[in-house]
C-alpha cells in the first residue's frame, strides 16, 4: 500500500456525502463539518431549511460551502418511506457532480420521547422503531444498492443508551431502537466486506434546544447526567464532528463494525 500523508488522512475532497436530518442539529454540524473537509454534502430531512428555526443555520452552512467551493443541497425525505427513500437516495448519486461521487453516508434522522413502558401507545413504539431503526436500514441499503465503487464509508448514529438503560429516564422504545442500530450496522459490515465500511457513532447526553427545554422542565435530570459522567458536564454537537469525519475518511480504513462511543465516560463504570 501506498501511505496516506497524515495531513491528507481526515480529508473529504472529491466525494460527496450524503447526511439524514441534517437541517439542524447534529447533522446539520457535522454536515458543516464535511463541507469544510471539500466534500459536496446532500441533506435530507422533512424539516425544510427555510423553517424559522433552520434558517439561519442553514444560510451560514451554505456560505460555509461556497466558501470552500463545496456544493450543498436538500432533498425532503420521510426515512421510513421505502420508495421515497430509494428515489431520493438514487437523486442524490445520479446529480453528484463528476468529480465528487457519493462515497459516505451519516445518518442521524432520529427522535426520542419520555414515557413509562406500561403507558407506550404501540403506534408510538413503531414510530420510533421506523425512523430510528427502519430509516438506518433503508438508507444504508439504497446507499449500497447505488453504489458501485469501493471503499463506501456508511456512519449509522446510534446512541450510548443502545448500552445502558439511562438511569431516571423511561425511554424503552428509543433504547431498544438504537441497540438494533448497532446490531444492524454489525451485521451490514459484513454483508458488505470492503466495499461499504459500515460502523456507529454512539453519543452521549448532547446539550441542545431540545435538552435545555426538557432540563428546564425537569431539572433534576441534569444531576442525575452529571453524576454519570467521568468528565462533569454534557457534550456539545460541535465534540461529534471530529468522530464523524474520522468515520467517514480514510483514517478509519481498517474499521467496520465498530462502534464509537463518545459519551464522556459514562459508560466507561
Amino acid at each position: 500500500m501506498t501511505p496516506t500523508p497524515t495531513s491528507s488522512l481526515f480529508a473529504l475532497s472529491n466525494r460527496t456525502i450524503l447526511v439524514t436530518g441534517g437541517v439542524r442539529g447534529l447533522g446539520l454540524s457535522i454536515a458543516v463539518s464535511l463541507l469544510e473537509s471539500g466534500a459536496d454534502v446532500v441533506v435530507f430531512d422533512l424539516i425544510s431549511p427555510d423553517h424559522p428555526d433552520s434558517v439561519s443555520d442553514w444560510t451560514a452552512a451554505q456560505a460555509t460551502a461556497a466558501a470552500h467551493h463545496a456544493k450543498l443541497s436538500w432533498i425532503s425525505l420521510d426515512v421510513t418511506d421505502a420508495d421515497a427513500v430509494a428515489s431520493a437516495v438514487d437523486a442524490a448519486f445520479s446529480s453528484a457532480r463528476p468529480t465528487h461521487p457519493v462515497k459516505g453516508l451519516f445518518n442521524s434522522a432520529g427522535i426520542q420521547f419520555l414515557k413509562p413502558a406500561t403507558e407506550i401507545a404501540p403506534s408510538m413504539w413503531r414510530k420510533v422503531v421506523d425512523i430510528n431503526l427502519t430509516g438506518s436500514f433503508l438508507m444504508s441499503a439504497a446507499f449500497a444498492r447505488s453504489f458501485t465503487g469501493q471503499g463506501g464509508s456508511v456512519v449509522l448514529v446510534a446512541s450510548m443508551s443502545g448500552r445502558v438503560a439511562n438511569k431516571g429516564l423511561d425511554c424503552a422504545a428509543y433504547n431498544a431502537s438504537k441497540a438494533g442500530v448497532v446490531q444492524l450496522a454489525r451485521n451490514l459490515a459484513m454483508e458488505w466486506g470492503d466495499k461499504i465500511r459500515v460502523n456507529t457513532l454512539s453519543p452521549g447526553y448532547i446539550r441542545t434546544a431540545l435538552t435545555d427545554a426538557l432540563l428546564q422542565q425537569e431539572p433534576e435530570y441534569e444531576k442525575t447526567w452529571l453524576d454519570g459522567s467521568l468528565l462533569g458536564r454534557l457534550s456539545t454537537v460541535d465534540e461529534f464532528r471530529g468522530p464523524a469525519i474520522f468515520l467517514l475518511s480514510d483514517a478509519s480504513s481498517f474499521m467496520t463494525g465498530a462502534d464509537l462511543v463518545v459519551d464522556g465516560g459514562h459508560t466507561a463504570v
